[in-house]
């Protein structure tokens, strides 16, 4: 109780010694506290600041970004995607099947029937092929033997490219390559445009490289960037006089090439299923090698061409 509310000097003036040292204590101990309070602040306010100067050094105001990876999921495994090269548009739901035969039916892309050959096909009545609704045929022109490496002529092509033009059928041709280099890749372009002698053709000429699975193949150890330099370099010499295209099957195009690298060459797919399963744009599309065709003895190779309207 203060004795003279009036004069608040005058009560502390009356306040005992004791009193007065254990009220300048206590005045002590806060400070103390606020010292430590504010040197806890300070440090704390330091290390943000170091932690700011590592992340953030001079001259890069903030972390750069990585282009993000896309992937598609295979066999069990990611498959990251080439952004080089354009996807496909084709719906699997689009196509029907009557008998051994495929259609895509679409408003803006017309498919048209087709059929891949080379002498193991024999002798082949091309008046029947066409009369039985084929409409293109891509021909093997040559190829290089997957054991020696020898470059051979088929021996049916003159025989083959006659008769397919004569009935009306658009006609490309390929050349099944076991190329190892780049060098054999350009031998391999040099004979097809050879002996081509500057043929008219309706459809491209195809660099058909495929694995062997053999002991004795000498190209199924090739490497992709490899590969991708042998595709490139045959498309590039053989688009000088004709529209080039590359053949593959769906493990070829994901692992063995580098498609970015390859974008200004349609692709020819091949994959045996209900449905084609590729990510990428293909411009033709090999569904069976157990098709019947009239005018074909033993089974042949079928196919679709897509054509935007």
């Amino acid at each position: 109780m203060l004795t003279n509310p009036e004069n608040p000097k005058e009560n502390r003036s009356r306040i005992s010694p004791e009193l007065s040292r254990r009220i300048a204590r206590r005045r002590q101990l806060r400070r103390r506290a606020v010292r430590r309070r504010l040197i806890w602040i300070a440090g704390g306010l330091g290390l943000l600041l170091l932690a700011a100067l590592i992340i953030f050094r001079p001259g890069q105001a903030e972390p750069l970004e990585e282009t993000e990876k896309q992937y598609i999921y295979l066999w069990d495994s990611a498959i990251e995607i080439d952004p080089g090269y354009p996807a496909s548009t084709i719906s699997t739901t689009s196509f029907v099947t009557i008998g051994d035969r495929k259609r895509y039916l679409s408003g803006s892309v017309r498919s048209s029937a087709g059929i891949d050959v080379s002498e193991h096909n024999g002798k082949i009545d091309w008046e029947a092929v066409a009369a039985d609704g084929i409409e293109f045929a891509m021909i093997r022109i040559g190829y290089r033997g997957y054991t020696e490496g020898e470059i051979y002529l088929d021996e049916r092509f003159a025989e083959n490219y006659a008769g397919a033009r004569a009935a009306g059928l658009k006609v490309g041709v390929y050349f099944f390559s076991q190329a190892i280099s780049v060098e054999e890749a350009k031998q391999e372009a040099e004979f097809t445009l050879e002996a081509l002698k500057g043929l008219e053709l309706d459809l491209p000429v195809v660099f058909d490289w495929e694995t062997i699975g053999e002991d004795n193949a000498r190209a199924d150890d090739i490497d992709r960037d490899t590969l991708t330099a042998c595709t490139l370099e045959f498309c590039k010499r053989v688009s000088k006089k004709y529209d080039a295209m590359i053949y593959t099957n769906a493990y070829q195009g994901y692992y063995l090439l580098n498609l970015g690298e390859l974008a200004d060459y349609p692709i020819w797919f091949a994959g045996y299923a209900q449905t084609p399963i590729f990510y990428y744009r293909f411009d033709i599309w090999q569904y069976t090698n157990e098709g019947t065709v009239a005018g074909i003895e033993g089974n042949v190779d079928l196919n679709l061409c897509f054509v935007e309207l």
